[in-house]
């Protein structure tokens, strides 16, 4: 996937992840052997989702403006983008891309040599949104709580991409105590068993309406570097035809689940665009100006650069969801076509 850059992630969960093993002065990220035996992926069965929906719909009440303003604003996008570009370095296509011809000729390029037409925004890009739900984000039955703004959020991104016909998907992640494990052993995760959640399945385009939102709500703990490879593999996986991939982190600060969580999490982060997948974080609520302060080095914003994928972070403010966060919102799926894996020319 992404030209062999994402062999460079794990394809399930290791022992040791030696990729974020360098420098600073902490150890290779380790799990338990064990451990790995009882981490789980969650899917919500149709039953579950209609318990689900009544609490969702509790959530949304009054709150329908911002999905509707986000999905307009996509929409407007999608429309805006859809002029023909002519697409170099494919594999297959009408005619010879007249850039390759030197490379052919002196026998350098014998592959990626055609030209197609750009496929439109909404099908060249894939969007996961995946969503922190460990204990500190609080219960989704309180209105106020983080999770209920997650909630909330992830709700819209939904709609929106829904109704801008976008491919995505959206996941959670928890990590819940598991007694005994670890003793006089230094593992970076020794005693946390990983909960990942799987809200709407790829490609986001289900009858349901995002209904297993609803299980949004604050549990335990949280091991975010495991987790945002988890979603990036996820990403890779589903949006393999896809031009472009974008990963948004919705979470409230810091990684719990873990020894050094934080130095492990930057590692991940920057091994996700260094694949070529544009990371995104959205800060919920935090305790502190400190830990907003940590969060924009997990989620540091920089530009595309050879090698590297954009990245970048918006924060929520306490009052929830507005116009401004809409508009930034938008601005992150919209703002280009990120590392695309073809030279786009207009």
């Amino acid at each position: 996937l992404l030209k062999g850059k994402f062999n460079t992630l794990e394809s399930e969960s290791a022992v040791v992840l030696r990729s974020l093993a360098k420098g600073g002065g902490v150890p290779p990220y380790s799990v338990d052997p064990e451990l790995l035996l009882w981490d789980k992926e969650i899917y919500y069965s149709s039953e579950q989702r209609k318990t689900l929906k009544a609490r969702l719909t509790n959530v949304m009440a009054g709150k329908q403006e911002y999905a509707r303003k986000l999905r307009d604003h996509l929409r407007r996008a999608v429309l805006a983008s859809r002029l023909e570009r002519e697409v170099g370095g494919a594999e297959d296509g009408d005619r010879l891309d007249d850039a390759a011809l030197a490379s052919i000729a002196i026998g350098t390029n014998g592959q990626d040599v055609y030209t197609q037409t750009l496929r439109t925004i909404s099908e060249s890009t894939f969007v996961t949104v995946l969503v922190d739900c460990s204990g500190s984000m609080g219960s989704i039955l309180s209105p106020s709580s983080r999770s209920a703004k997650a909630a909330v959020c992830a709700s819209e991104l939904h709609e929106g991409m829904r109704g801008a016909r976008i491919p995505h998907a959206i996941l959670g992640y928890h990590c819940v105590y598991r007694s005994g494990k670890g003793e006089g052993v230094d593992w970076a995760r020794y005693d946390q068993e990983l909960r990942h959640h799987v809200f709407v399945e790829a490609p986001g385009f289900a009858s349901d309406a995002g209904d297993a939102l609803g299980a949004i709500t604050g549990k335990e703990r949280n091991c975010d570097c495991e987790s945002v490879l988890w979603a990036a593999r996820y990403t890779a996986q589903w949006g393999a035809k896809a031009d472009r991939l974008i990963l948004i982190v919705i979470s409230d600060g810091l990684p719990t689940g873990s020894r050094h969580g934080a130095t492990y999490l930057e590692r991940a982060v920057e091994q996700v665009v260094g694949a070529g997948i544009e990371v995104y974080g959205i800060g919920i609520e935090f305790y502190a100006e400190t830990i907003w302060e940590e969060f924009q080095k997990f989620y540091p914003n920089r530009n595309e650069e050879p090698g590297r994928a954009a990245s970048g972070c918006l924060r929520v403010p306490s009052e929830g969801l507005g116009d401004m966060v809409v508009r930034e919102l938008t601005k992150l799926l919209t703002r280009g076509y990120g590392m695309s894996r073809r030279a786009v020319r207009s």
